[in-house]
């Protein structure tokens, strides 16, 4: 898993038309080269995750996770609203954190 950083958490930038980066949920400090390999079943659960989405959904969630893309670029990219990307953003976090969380997390 070294390299992979995806963010599950994210909030609102300050100013219109301003969207903050992903942040990654490693704290600050963890080498992850360091962690070796993920617990067992935790990429299986995150593909499960990422599967259950809806296409779209699933694209704005890489699209800003893994390409860092601004939500205002992804909007402009799908010919969506930025507010439709937020709220797209927003049910997937939902919908990935809780099917992590089922599977008795990392």
């Amino acid at each position: 898993m070294s390299g992979l950083r995806i963010s599950l958490w994210w909030r609102k930038g300050k100013g219109a038309g301003t969207v903050p980066t992903a942040q990654p949920i490693v704290p600050p400090g963890i080498d992850l080269e360091a962690l070796g390999e993920p617990p067992p079943g935790l990429l299986e659960r995150l593909e499960a995750a990422m599967a259950a989405l809806p296409a779209v959904d699933r694209e704005v969630f890489l699209a800003a996770r893994i390409d860092n893309m601004s939500y205002v670029e992804i909007a402009r990219r799908t010919g969506r609203s930025v507010k439709d990307i937020e709220k797209r953003m927003s049910r997937s976090i939902g919908v990935i954190t809780r099917m992590l969380e089922e599977g008795g997390g990392p």
